[in-house]
């Protein structure tokens, strides 16, 4: 068969096996909904946080965009283009890139946040769960800052400021913390929002199960706190193998707890 022929075929299978990836975890899915969990640790005590989902289209300078919903607010006009997830900003004619989980490691892109601040975004490593679904972790030029101008210099090792100063984008659920955190946590580093089980429909895609019970709106019995050694996670639910020895917020036994 002819050489180019071949080549043809093959990129034609490619792209069609290429096609069906960036559709295997679409961001925008009809019935879907994010449960948003509230931790509020210096009181021992949960509340139940927000919703958020789609309600209908709309067209913004002749785009046609999902409402993105969050207990009844707009949240911002949305569309998917592959990989990546845009966003219209209130009285803006021009889309701004919220989430692109197509990247690979050494590559970058600029990202905006609902409050309009652009930051480029580089991949640090990138994860792939059980369902093929894909967590790329992400550092900032905040972040490459802070390497540069603190940690670097101080001799800590990248592993170290990784584990403090990258985050998550999850492939077509979008950040671990509020789903729109998708840079430097959205200017709100730190604070207590969890993203704890996100549904189409009735089938669970995501769900993080150190935090399921803030989902419920419920307190944390101190007995069962008490009933089993203390254990320590950091702010987006992943549990440390031992004290944490860094400078930093941590979660203990289900508290808040900061290491001076």
């Amino acid at each position: 068969m002819n050489r180019t022929i071949i080549l043809f075929i093959s990129l034609f299978y490619s792209t069609i096996l290429f096609a069906q990836d960036a559709a295997s975890f679409p961001f925008i899915e009809e019935g879907k909904r994010w449960y948003v969990g509230s931790f509020m640790g210096h009181v021992e005590r949960t509340t139940k946080g927000n919703v958020y989902y789609f309600d209908g289209d709309t067209i913004i300078a002749g785009r046609t965009c999902k409402r993105w919903m969050r207990d009844g607010i707009l949240v911002a006009p949305i569309f998917e283009e592959g990989h990546q997830v845009w966003f219209f900003r209130e009285n803006e004619t021009e889309p701004r890139l919220l989430f692109d989980f197509g990247i690979v490691k050494g590559e970058s892109v600029e990202a905006s946040n609902l409050e309009g601040k652009t930051l480029r975004c580089y991949v640090d490593t990138i994860t792939v769960d059980s369902c093929g679904r894909h967590y790329l972790r992400i550092y900032d030029d905040e972040g490459l800052k802070r390497w540069n101008d603190i940690y670097q210099p101080e001799g800590y090792p990248w592993k170290e400021f990784a584990d403090f100063n990258t985050y998550v984008w999850i492939e077509g659920i979008g950040a671990a913390k509020r789903p729109y955190y998708n840079i430097g946590w959205g200017g709100k580093y730190g604070n207590s929002d969890i993203l704890t089980e996100v549904r189409v429909g009735d089938r669970i895609i995501y769900e993080n199960s150190f935090f399921k019970w803030i989902r419920d709106g419920v307190s944390v019995p101190q007995s069962h706190l008490a009933s089993k050694e203390s254990s320590w996670h950091d702010l987006s639910g992943r549990r440390l193998p031992s004290l944490p020895t860094r400078k930093g917020i941590y979660i203990k036994d289900g508290r808040k707890v900061l290491i001076k």
